[in-house]
């Protein structure tokens, strides 16, 4: 996917709005892709919005984070298969 897709930007910025309401106000954090997520040894995803319902949960850290609550991403129309396969996977 393009990080200048507007369409795909767009998402995301209306996605984060939604989440950040409900999850700021209970203490968590979510935020816009760029950061790493670890799923295991040496297997990392960039999800669009990766979100943990605490902000001091110790799987946050600066570089990346050991795990999330919850992670979402918007399907890109360039390769769907991508996020409804092969990240579905990684993240299950």
């Amino acid at each position: 996917k393009s990080l200048a897709d507007t369409g795909h930007q767009g998402t995301l910025s209306t996605l984060l709005d939604c989440f950040n309401g409900f999850v700021r106000q209970r203490g968590g954090t979510v935020l816009f892709a760029g950061l790493r997520v670890r799923l295991r040894a040496d297997t990392y995803r960039t999800p669009d919005l990766p979100l943990l319902l605490d902000r001091n949960d110790p799987r946050s850290g600066d570089r990346y984070w050991t795990g999330a609550d919850l992670v979402l991403e918007v399907v890109g129309q360039d390769k769907p298969e991508r996020d409804l396969v092969d990240k579905r996977f990684d993240y299950a």
